[in-house]
């Protein structure tokens, strides 16, 4: 394999777009050493790696969050530029996925578009009750076309999820409700959408106005910020050469790095609290009301674990006798970590952020899951894995993947202050090796790909973490329009 190479060119062109050329070395020498697996030690299962409070712990939580959260500054984040076009794939290929396109077709009715999908047919004379004119291309045609209602050219934010009674709501809006509801701090409730670039001044004057009128109707002052996954952030692929991936006039082509490029915009957030959560995962209102008890046990046991992790660390640099079996203990008890009885070390751990990610049953959703993982320094710590990150030619390892309990919906709550009051760094907590090396194929070229470690996964790799078990009926994902249909979409 050929050595990749950096040209003069190459050089002024990163520049240009913010990205550093040490770094873009390092994802040349990791592509060419290729995917770095994580090897797993054993599942997280609940008493072993995620806790389960019972009634009365958890309502002292939740009195706790709900009595000391105007005291803090709170963030909703929600990743939000994914493209809608992937839940309405199989409409695409429905030769091969003939099943979903005839449920689809034989349910439209439950649709919450509609009314809307039938007045695009009837402009077109054609009648939505007749299934005899339900071919692949007209569905696609009149629902994804800008001849239709386009609903391949917006962002999966923008589609409507759920009816009310006088109007449709998407995932934005759901967002917000939500937020009005749980996500009180100091100033209120505060939003932040990371959109595409393609999301226009337009359509964030759009979210803006419905956060008015919520904010309004339930009485809240709300706040709504976006921001764009950063070019600075971009990566650098490999042909099968060895060579940097370029176009036709020989520049350097850049890609998305995946999700964990979005660590810098969390990085830029003014908060002490953030809330993360997928844009597909809402409820309506019928039952945000156990979204919302959710809500509040996460993030009253981060206040709880910030003022105590506050209060040792202060202790230990007063040279408090107890301080340091105390916070091995507090160690040990909460997050899972032996840790060496040294004032250094302990120091060190409770300098870093903390996080508590909600967790659920597995019931066979795609994605990431909770194990017991060897951190690179050293310690045994619980932390997300996906798939891709296992080395699934490892018997040992996918018989740890099977025996896996439950599942990461990205429920999680963020305190990012350290013990002296100031914003961390959060770049200083990442677990670089755990970067995705990938396989695509880019304009009929086979080529490597390097993306980031994922946002909740290696870029949180040296965080001190909580995984507690919450209801699955929190946990309500749309990757596909057809999981509109069940049930608690309704």
């Amino acid at each position: 394999m050929q050595a990749a190479q950096i040209n003069t060119d190459d050089i002024k062109y990163l520049e240009s777009k913010g990205v550093v050329l040490a770094r873009v070395d390092a994802q040349i020498l990791a592509l060419h050493l290729g995917m770095q697996h994580t090897k797993l030690e054993r599942a997280c299962t609940a008493g072993d790696g995620i806790l389960k409070f019972d009634v009365d712990k958890q309502q002292h939580f939740r009195s706790l969050f709900t009595s000391l959260q105007r005291d803090f500054e709170i963030v909703s984040f929600i990743p939000a530029s994914g493209a809608a076009s992937r839940m309405f794939s199989h409409l695409h290929h429905a030769e091969l996925n003939a099943a979903q396109f005839n449920e689809f077709v034989g349910r439209r009715k439950e649709l919450p578009f509609f009314p809307e999908w039938k007045a695009i047919l009837e402009g077109r004379g054609l009648d939505i009750h007749d299934d005899t004119i339900f071919t692949p291309q007209m569905v696609v045609e009149t629902l994804l076309s800008e001849n239709g209602l386009n609903f391949g050219k917006m962002p999966k934010g923008s589609i409507p999820f759920h009816a009310y009674e006088n109007q449709n709501r998407t995932p934005f809006e759901e967002h917000l409700c939500e937020a009005a509801l749980y996500g009180n701090g100091r100033t209120g409730s505060h939003v932040h959408f990371t959109v595409a670039p393609t999301f226009s001044t337009t359509d964030r004057m759009h979210v803006r106005d419905l956060s008015k009128k919520i904010a309004e109707q339930l009485g809240v002052e709300m706040t709504v910020s976006f921001s764009e996954q950063y070019g600075s952030t971009d990566t650098v692929s490999l042909l099968q050469n060895g060579e940097l991936l370029r176009d036709d006039e020989g520049r350097l082509v850049l890609r998305p790095g995946g999700h964990g490029s979005l660590l810098r915009n969390l990085n830029e957030l003014n908060a002490d609290l953030i809330f993360i959560k997928n844009i597909d995962n809402v409820l309506p209102d019928r039952l945000k009301g156990e979204v919302g008890l959710s809500k509040q046990l996460l993030g009253g046991l981060i206040i709880e674990l910030t003022a105590e992790r506050n209060r040792l660390y202060a202790a230990i640099k007063n040279a408090e006798p107890s301080a340091i079996d105390e916070a091995t203990v507090f160690f040990k008890t909460w997050f899972n970590i032996l840790a060496v009885r040294e004032k250094d070390t302990l120091e060190n751990l409770l300098m870093r952020p903390i996080r508590v990610c909600g967790m659920v049953r597995n019931v066979g959703e795609p994605g990431g899951g909770p194990f017991w993982v060897k951190g690179s320094d050293g310690d045994m710590r619980v932390q997300i894995v996906e798939k891709a990150q296992i080395d699934l030619s490892q018997a040992e390892q996918v018989r740890v993947l099977e025996s896996s309990t439950h599942f990461n919906p990205v429920d999680v709550v963020c305190s990012i202050r350290n013990p002296k009051g100031e914003l961390y760094n959060l770049n200083d907590f990442v677990e670089d090796q755990t970067a995705f090396i990938t396989h695509k194929n880019f304009q009929g070229k086979d080529i490597t790909v390097y993306e980031h470690p994922g946002l909740w996964n290696g870029s949180m790799g040296l965080w001190n973490s909580v995984f507690i078990e919450v209801p699955l009926e929190t946990f309500a994902p749309v990757k596909t329009v057809n999981d509109l249909f069940r049930p608690y979409h309704k």
